[in-house]
């Protein structure tokens, strides 16, 4: 069924509402009232870190720009380099006269600056003669995506970008409730008829081999719960459900998980959301996702250290067969869509070169920005576009430590 109609339908059965009243009754007095309060998701739900970025790199026709300038810039972003012109996004090809370059989108807090494939032609000397696009336009100048300096994290060392649902791919929602949540769409927040299959299902084995956890407990446990598992935190947490079903539609809890759903580790930094995992396993923006690497994503949610494609490449492409088998019978993919997305390879992107230049510049910038709109500035996830060529100021650090 298309995603928009299953977003309309809501849950009317009476099992539902039995549930609703069960779990109601017996909980109120365990969970307290301020966690029926606080069922309530807003814009502090969400923490993304602050990021400070170095100057764009700008390529315009007319300029002198060596290939070793462009492979060393793009190398230090994470790009990888090929010896075909038909390359994917975040991918280049170069040449003494001719440069190919998958540019990846860039997404500046709401906004989303497009990628795609560029080309750019050289003279007989150095310069640019000409930047054009994947339909031959010329293009008056290229800006590639900045370079990250520093990120600014809160407490909770979580790193996310934040992504609206209506720019997450249909493919990556319809990945996601296959394997975790099929009745996302006709349960209340708690799936009676899961928990019953489930129930009976672990008897039989006498181990638990079905989870019912359906995505709005899923929410609710890691937004306002700790994981410490007792009786008292499930009839919590089943309850907070059932009122966050009741505050906000579908649509915005959906948006909630996907961009609050542990997807890894990045050093210290916990990945959450599926925009940052797009970002550090692919190189890419959540919008350029393919079919293999949404189900690959949603593969990750039940074990990110266990399904992990970078440490367990094989284990984490037969997680990835698995979504696609069951969206292919489920009939949410064509035959030959999960075809073609099984024997998609698994292509992860070069980890990004850290810098550690700029660390005192970044923090003069922040004293700034707190002097002129208060201490408040940088809260919320602000992007902050800087001045500082990295590569100049690499030379300058040098220079002075010589």
């Amino acid at each position: 069924m298309h995603l928009v109609a299953r977003m309309r339908r809501l849950p009317r059965t009476s099992l539902a509402i039995a549930a609703i009243v069960l779990v109601m009754g017996t909980s109120t007095a365990a969970i307290g009232v301020d966690a029926v309060i606080r069922a309530h998701l807003d814009d502090t739900t969400l923490v993304a870190p602050t990021r400070f970025y170095a100057r764009p790199f700008v390529l315009r026709p007319g300029s002198e720009m060596s290939a070793t300038q462009v492979a060393d810039y793009l190398g230090r972003l994470g790009y990888r380099r090929t010896s075909s012109r038909q390359v994917d996004v975040g991918e280049y090809f170069l040449t003494s006269w001719r440069w190919v370059i998958g540019r990846r989108a860039f997404r500046h807090y709401d906004r989303l600056y497009p990628g795609g494939i560029v080309t750019v032609r050289l003279d007989w000397g150095r310069q640019i003669a000409d930047i054009r696009d994947s339909d031959g336009r010329d293009l008056p100048y290229l800006v590639l995506e900045p370079q990250l300096i520093r990120s600014v994290m809160g407490d909770s060392k979580e790193d996310r970008v934040p992504v609206p649902i209506s720019e997450i791919p249909g493919h990556l929602v319809e990945a996601v409730l296959t394997i975790e949540d099929q009745r996302f769409f006709e349960h209340p927040g708690i799936d009676v008829t899961r928990i019953a299959g489930a129930t009976v299902a672990n008897l039989k084995a006498r181990r638990v081999v079905q989870g019912a956890s359906t995505l709005t407990q899923q929410l609710t446990k890691n937004v306002f719960l700790s994981p410490r598992r007792s009786v008292v935190r499930k009839l919590r947490e089943a309850t907070m459900s059932l009122v966050l079903e009741v505050r906000h539609s579908k649509q915005e809890i959906l948006e909630a998980y996907l961009n609050q759903v542990y997807l890894g580790q990045d050093g210290a930094l916990a990945i959450h959301g599926v925009g940052r995992a797009a970002q550090f396993y692919f190189g890419k923006d959540v919008t350029q996702l393919e079919l293999s690497e949404s189900a690959l994503l949603a593969g990750l949610i039940r074990g990110p250290s266990i399904y992990s494609p970078i440490r367990h490449p094989e284990r984490a492409t037969t997680r990835r067969d698995l979504v696609l088998r069951l969206m292919h019978e489920n009939g949410t993919i064509s035959s030959e869509e999960y075809e073609q997305a099984v024997e998609g390879r698994l292509a992860l992107r070069n980890k990004p070169e850290r810098t550690r230049s700029g660390r005192y510049f970044t923090d003069y910038v922040a004293d700034e920005l707190r002097a002129r709109h208060g201490p408040e500035a940088l809260e919320g996830g602000v992007a902050v576009f800087t001045t500082l060529d990295l590569e100049l100021q690499r030379i300058a650090e040098e220079a002075v430590r010589d």
